[in-house]
């Protein structure tokens, strides 16, 4: 196990995961989605959960291997060790959905959701390079956009920290410069170009910024016995929190016209202050660090990259058999919560058979 790793973030990991999958993504099959009143924020806001992906992993990768690029590490071993984490599954949950999207088109005449099924995406979505800095199509597994753009922040982090590893305080400051610069890109909130759009935006600003909370993280640990003040750490934290709250509700900017205002204050000061609270408010990092947090934890990736084949697969059945599934049934919504479950599992015993074998994808 590293040393470094702080279980309670896997857990909000895993937390981020359930939402994008089970809610957000729950869309693609109704406009209303079954207990919707209850979970109303979590059908309609929780895109947004893919900012605290990208900041949970510059927190991490930060934590893990800023001190080991410093200290020597080369880029080849760097990137490997990160494609060796993710590409395997990436390139599965790829092959499966393009069949998938074949087998639909061909019942009904057209792909589901997303369309870039052809050769030309096909190949680039091998290569991770859909969506972000060069392409900006969705692949025909929507979900794995994320990981296209985490290639190319892994890049950017390895050689800023080789180029600027001074020390703590100076990373930080360069850290959130990137971070400030990705908010030009966001800025255009409509366009779809080469750098200048939204995927490529929320990359750099959350993956950066949680790179630099991390070096804040660092220094706290260095100094939390020296002033009063990094001691009640979390206080500040549920400070911002209430505020972040109060401002997006009071002002209304949770509505559509006011999404980019919003989208920044969730970037830059709601989610940071749930990443501290997780890891420095006692009964939080404790529930986040339980068994079933844990649990939602390890199969975090797994959920995020197979649960949209695994709704192609509900909506071919559906077509193949002139079925009419009610999505807006609870029962209906918890037979494909359970279906993610299994098939994620299956993915996780098969990718570590694999690593356990030491095949390298």
């Amino acid at each position: 196990m590293n040393s470094n790793r702080i279980e309670s973030i896997d857990g909000l990991r895993g937390v981020a995961a359930v939402v994008i999958a089970f809610f957000w993504h729950y869309n693609h099959f109704t406009g209303y989605p079954p207990l919707l009143m209850v979970f109303y924020p979590l059908y309609y806001y929780g895109e947004a959960m893919t900012e605290l992906f990208f900041l949970i992993s510059g927190f991490t990768i930060a934590l893990v291997y800023q001190d080991r690029i410093i200290r020597g590490c080369s880029f080849s071993r760097f990137i490997c060790k990160r494609l060796k984490s993710f590409y395997f599954l990436y390139l599965l949950s790829m092959v499966i959905t393009c069949v998938e999207q074949m087998q639909y088109k061909a019942i009904s005449g057209e792909t589901f959701i997303y369309n870039s099924i052809d050769y030309i995406h096909v190949l680039l979505g091998i290569l991770l390079q859909l969506p972000g800095f060069l392409f900006c199509d969705i692949p025909a597994n929507g979900p794995t956009w994320y990981l296209s753009i985490l290639l190319y922040l892994y890049i950017v982090f390895y050689y800023v920290v080789k180029l600027f590893s001074k020390n703590d305080s100076f990373l930080m400051i360069v850290y959130a410069v990137i971070s400030f610069c990705g908010i030009f890109l966001f800025m255009p909130y409509s366009l779809a170009m080469p750098f200048i759009n939204l995927y490529s935006s929320r990359g750099i600003i959350c993956f950066f910024w949680g790179c630099a909370l991390c070096c804040a993280h660092n220094y706290y640990k260095k100094n939390k016995h020296k002033n009063i003040y990094f001691e009640k750490s979390y206080l500040f934290a549920i400070i911002i929190l209430i505020f972040t709250l109060f401002i997006l509700f009071k002002f209304n900017l949770l509505t559509k016209q006011h999404r980019i205002i919003s989208r920044l204050i969730e970037m830059y000061l709601f989610f940071p202050a749930v990443l501290v609270l997780a890891i420095e408010l006692k009964p939080f990092n404790v529930l986040l660090s339980s068994k079933p947090f844990a649990f939602l934890g390890k199969l975090s990736l797994y959920i995020f990259l197979f649960h949209f084949p695994v709704q192609l697969v509900i909506k071919i059945i559906e077509m193949a058999y002139d079925l009419d599934i009610d999505y807006g049934s609870p029962l209906v919504w918890l037979i494909y919560c359970g279906l993610v479950f299994v098939v994620s599992m299956l993915a996780r015993r098969l990718d570590l058979y694999i690593l356990n074998k030491k095949v390298i994808l």
